[in-house]
């Protein structure tokens, strides 16, 4: 049985008990995500770094390496667009990388 405050607390306000530490994950993913959009948005496709970038999946270009979330899912789509996911949410989607592929595929 919940506590009468926090009754009182959820019956007033609409929100299931777990709903805080929800909002505080999303928010640290935001966080984590936000500077990475705003470098996407600056750079733009004519002006993406296309120097390549030793990464764990292999060289890729600068421009195209993105920071993820821990624990987050990757998944390129057949169109070469990227989505990131986090607990089966998408938490970011990224169009394909505007650079020639170093396997030149």
């Amino acid at each position: 049985m919940l506590h009468p405050r926090a009754s009182h607390f959820h019956s007033c306000h609409g929100l299931p008990p777990n709903t805080k530490s929800l909002a505080k994950r999303y928010l640290r993913s935001v966080r984590v995500l936000a500077p990475v959009l705003a470098l996407l948005l600056a750079c733009g496709s004519s002006g993406t770094d296309c120097t390549l970038l030793p990464t764990p999946g292999g060289l890729v270009p600068k421009g195209c390496v993105y920071e993820v979330p821990s624990g987050a899912t990757v998944m390129t789509k057949a169109d070469g667009s990227t989505v990131v996911t986090v607990n089966g949410s998408v938490v970011a989607t990224y169009p394909p990388c505007p650079c020639p592929r170093p396997d030149g595929g």
